[in-house]
């Protein structure tokens, strides 16, 4: 989960303010930095740090579009949010956040369809072709 902080600090040097706190919120749809998917490799001053950024940030839309689109994509392309699930718990294995951390990016679909009025799976290229991929 270092990659969070690493990129985070890199894209503040850079300028990229905004770029950076997707960095941090992108992997936490439940904003606990316990929650991440893989254990923690940072140092636990990093760890305070984002714990603390994460407190301190009340996610906008950007936010919650960017973990959509996290969580509905693969290497291959746009797939379903479940087979993403299960990519990620077969990497990085099934913890006591990951049934939350499921069900706030349910909701933030939800959010989307709801604004869309439609299945957000509609909208995207390629989804029916990463479903059936072998």
């Amino acid at each position: 989960m270092r990659h969070v902080i690493d990129g985070y600090h890199f894209l503040i040097a850079q300028g990229f303010d905004d770029a950076a706190r997707i960095s941090l919120s992108h992997s936490y749809p439940v904003p606990n930095a316990a929650s991440g998917s893989a254990d923690w490799d940072g140092t636990q001053e990093d760890f305070a740090f984002l714990q603390c950024y994460l407190d301190q940030t009340a996610y906008d839309d950007y936010d919650r579009l960017i973990q959509l689109c996290d969580t509905i994509s693969l290497p291959s392309g746009c797939c379903l949010m479940e087979q993403r699930f299960v990519d990620v718990v077969l990497r990085y294995g099934f913890n006591e956040h990951t049934r939350a951390k499921w069900q706030a990016f349910i909701e933030i679909r939800q959010y989307f369809e709801r604004m869309l009025g439609k299945s957000i799976y509609s909208l995207l290229p390629g989804v029916i072709e990463n479903i059936y991929k072998s």
